[in-house]
Parts: C-alpha cells; structure tokens; sequence
C-alpha cells in the first residue's frame, strides 16, 4: 500500500482537512501528519511535495523511475507506446519514504498490481487507454490517448487533422507525441503539428532529448491543453510557448530541468491551470512566466533556484493568491514581481537572497498586507514598493539593510503599519525615510 495524496484534488480529504486551518499553520500540520506516515507519494512541485521535503530523513524518488526498476529486465520490453504513458502517468510524481525496507516491500509486491488478473492489472489499463495511430487508424475519440512518434509526425499529421473535430466546440481528443531520437538541439515548429490540434502531450521514450532550441511552439494558437513529461530535458531555449494567446492548461513534468532562456511562456497568454514540477531549475533569464493575465492563483516551488532574471512574474495582473518557494534563490534581476495588480496579501521570503534589482514589487497597488524576510538583503534598489498605496500592514524582517534607494515606497498609504523585530527597530527607522513621519511603528 502506497497512499497517494493531491491536497489539490477536486473531493480530496486531506484538501478538505486543510481548509478550515489557518494559513500560517497549514504546513506545520502537513509536516507532523507526513512525518507519522512516513511513506506515501505526492505530485512534484506541489506545496506537500515541498513540505515533504523538510521533513528529516525523509527521502524521496520519482514514481517512474521506480516503476522502471520494478519491472527490471522486463522494463525492457516495453513498447513506446507503454513506456510513453508511464510517463505521462507517473513522472511527474515523488514517492517518499524513511525507510528502505517499505519502499523495497512494495517494489517487490508491484508486478502483482502491474498484471493483475486479465483486465485489473496496471499494463491493462494501458493498454485499452493508450492506442497507437497508424495511416489505419480510422477514428479517434475522447476515450483515448492517441500515440504517434515523433520521427513518423510528418507522414501522418495530415491523416490525423482529418480524423480531429472539425468543429472547435465539439469534443477534442488528445494526441500524445513521443520524443524520438531527438538530437543535440530539439524543436518543434507550429506547422509540425495537425492544424486543428487543441490537446497534446509530449514524452520522450528513448530519453534522448536534452537541449530544446529557441522558439519552441511560439504563436502556436490553437493549443488549449499541454502536458510535457520529459525526464532528462536540462535545459530550454529563448521564447519557449511564448504568444501562444489560447492556451488554458500548462502542466509541466522536467525532473532534470536546469535552466531556461528568456521569454519562458512570456508574451500574453490565457493560463488558468499552470503546475510546474522542476525540482532542479538553478537559473531562469529574463521575462519568466510574463503576461499570465489569466492566471488566478499560483504555487510555484522551486527549491533549487539561485538566480533569477529581469521581469519575474511581470504582468500576472490577475493573480490574487501567490506562493513561492524559492530557499536557495541569490540573486534576482529588475522587476521583481512587479504589476501584480490583484494581490490584496503575500508573504516573500527568501533566506538566501543577496542581490535584488529595481522595481520590487512596483504598482502592485491593491496590496493590503506584506511579510518580507530578506535577512541578507543589504540595500533594496530604487522604486521598490513604488505606489503600493492600499499597503496598510508591512510586517518586516530585514536584519542585513543599510540603505534604499530613490522612489522607496513612493505614494505610500498614510495608514501604513510597520512591524519589525525589537532589534531592527531603531536601525530601520533610520533606514526607511519616507515612511519615517507618517508610519505607526509597531515591534512584533
């Protein structure tokens, strides 16, 4: 017995449990409630994965990975039609455990679950969901996955936008395209797919992509739902999804992921559902993740992040709910979370973060209540928290700060409290000048 939990899930117990808990002890009862569990998987990149992972001596695999190495010799019959939905159903989740005994346990009971009797056996279910297009296949339904190669693409992409719905609003398959021998550098143009396809997503069998070039599906327009599961992609060129003006659902599963260019789904785009599992991501250019006009709330954890560039988050003008986790994160360019101009409260810290560039936070002015912890930062640049003017409550722990630059918290609220550490007290007030006459100083 693996017990598998989604806090997001739509019915979920341990989402519901949560709901009526306090913001501020959410995690400290998700971390005792997994520490006494003690094995169990989770979805990567999810605020109970995160929380999972500060909870000592607690390790953690992909759920892939094991399967693989459950099948042992046998994973090497699979076809790529049954490797590319095991990804597609298993990367992107983390299998956690104390102790080895356990997870060895169940890897040992996992070829019963895995052909189990004739039709309740995991390889079953795969087999009757994932179905192979060929130049015979003459239908395609919602009832399916719908698997084709990549290195065949070519031949049958217009067979396959004959067999897609002609009509937008009626009921769209989902075609899932395997990654094969991909290369040095892989890409993908908007013309290498079917004209009328809105579902798609993308594996990669062989593990042989590494390395995506620049303008990976730019202005790609008729996409509205895209899963990528790509266990050793390490690195994503400039413009990656950027203008792509339609697409609503962005599930990416990048295990090995470790930087990407600028423009990184940057441009204007109609996100609503966005979940990132890139548990290795160090550095990310400039504009990431720009324009998500649409997108309402956000849990971004990126755990090994140390350097970020200009215009983080730019334009999210929609988001009302945002957390980041980022405890390794150094350095961050200009723009810093700037327009974000339906966040009423967030909590920012950061423990590692020395450099900070211009414009923190800048016109996010419906902003009602700030936690900042930046206990290394030493000097904030100009314009930070420039025409925040709702900003009401500044909770802040700013041990490090020597000094700020010009426009600091420019058109501030006359009603703003500032609440700061005993110890920080007399060194912030010398510090934070423009808030010096008109602020309530409060130690907390």
């Amino acid at each position: 017995g693996l017990a598998l939990f989604d806090a997001e899930a739509h019915g979920s117990r341990i989402g519901k449990a949560l709901a009526s808990v306090p913001p501020q002890d959410k995690d400290r009862m998700l971390k005792s409630a997994l520490d006494k569990i003690g094995f169990f998987a989770a979805k990567g990149g999810s605020r109970l994965a995160s929380v999972a992972e500060t909870i000592e001596g607690l390790q953690h695999e992909n759920m892939y990975r094991l399967i693989l190495q459950a099948l042992g010799e046998g994973a090497h019959d699979l076809t790529y039609v049954q490797k590319s939905a095991l990804q597609h159903q298993f990367l992107g989740y983390e299998v956690y455990y104390k102790d080895e005994v356990k997870k060895d346990a169940w890897l040992g009971r996992f070829n019963k679950v895995w052909g189990a009797g004739t039709d309740g056996g995991l390889l079953a279910f795969i087999n009757n969901t994932y179905q192979e297009i060929t130049a015979q296949t003459e239908a395609i339904d919602t009832d399916h996955y719908w698997v084709v190669r990549h290195s065949q693409l070519a031949g049958l992409k217009d067979h396959i936008n004959d067999l897609l719905p002609a009509n937008n609003d009626d009921p769209q398959p989902t075609i899932v395209i395997d990654i094969d021998a991909a290369g040095d550098v892989f890409n993908m143009a908007k013309e290498d797919l079917p004209e009328r396809l809105q579902n798609l997503v993308l594996t990669n069998a062989d593990e042989s992509m590494q390395t995506i070039g620049d303008k990976f599906l730019d202005n790609r327009n008729t996409l509205q739902t895209l899963h990528l599961n790509l266990p050793v992609l390490k690195s994503v060129g400039d413009e990656f999804l950027e203008f792509c003006f339609n697409l609503k659902n962005l599930y990416l599963n990048l295990p090995a992921l470790q930087e990407v260019g600028k423009c990184f789904l940057g441009g204007r785009n109609e996100i609503e559902k966005l979940r990132l599992n890139l548990p290795t991501l160090h550095k990310v250019e400039d504009f990431f993740l720009c324009g998500c006009g649409k997108l309402e709330n956000l849990y971004l954890n990126l755990p090994a992040l140390q350097e970020a560039g200009a215009c983080f988050l730019i334009y999210c003008t929609n988001l009302t709910k945002l957390d980041l986790n980022a405890p390794a994160l150094r350095k961050v360019g200009d723009s810093f979370l700037a327009y974000l101009e339906s966040l009423v409260c967030f909590k920012l810290s950061l423990p590692t973060l020395t450099e900070i560039g211009n414009r923190l936070l800048y016109d996010s002015n419906v902003l009602e209540k700030l936690y900042l912890k930046l206990p290394l930062v030493k000097d904030f640049k100009d314009s930070f928290l420039f025409n925040c003017n709702k900003l009401e409550e500044f909770y802040v722990d700013l041990d490090a700060l020597q000094k700020v630059g010009h426009s600091f918290m420019f058109n501030s609220s006359g009603k703003l409290e500032i609440y700061v550490p005993e110890e920080q007290l007399e060194n912030l007030k010398k510090i934070f000048p423009a808030a010096k006459a008109k602020s309530l100083w409060v130690l907390g």
